[in-house]
């Protein structure tokens, strides 16, 4: 979505626009994004990238109930998106004063206790996974 937007400002020949908000129904994404933590490689480089063009500040927490773009994965047809008012005009609160707009989750202890119980399980995957590498036959490499 920064690309996007990147992409329609260049288009537009606009150098910047005071007031963009850009949203994701992930609240992981969300906090990978808006939090300056070291994440995995492939992560932290799409994160480096969203951030290089964008402000972390512009991104907002759309719940996925909310969310238009996830019609078509609960089983809405094209024929139904054809007629579908919030396919072709965001959710309805967009209409509402921004106070009125849903806020971002705040994360809370279990989410806390949730990341350092993944981070442990992936430093503990990691000798397991060089210890199955080594174990692979180099007959299976010639």
């Amino acid at each position: 979505m920064a690309r996007l937007v990147k992409s329609i400002l260049h288009a537009l020949k606009v150098t910047r626009i005071d007031n963009v908000l850009l949203w994701t129904d992930s609240f992981t994404t969300l906090c990978w994004i808006k939090n300056n933590k070291n994440w995995k490689q492939y992560i932290q480089n799409r994160v480096q990238e969203i951030r290089e063009l964008s402000d972390k500040e512009m991104w907002r927490h759309c719940p996925g109930q909310l969310n238009p773009a996830d019609l078509p994965s609960r089983g809405s047809s094209g024929k139904d998106l054809v007629r579908n008012e919030k396919w072709w005009n965001g959710p309805d609160f967009l209409t509402l004063p921004d106070d009125q707009w849903p806020t971002d989750p705040q994360p809370t202890h279990h989410d806390e206790e949730l990341v350092r119980t993944e981070m442990i399980k992936h430093l503990q995957l990691q000798p397991i996974h060089w210890q199955v590498i080594q174990t692979v036959p180099k007959y299976r490499f010639k």
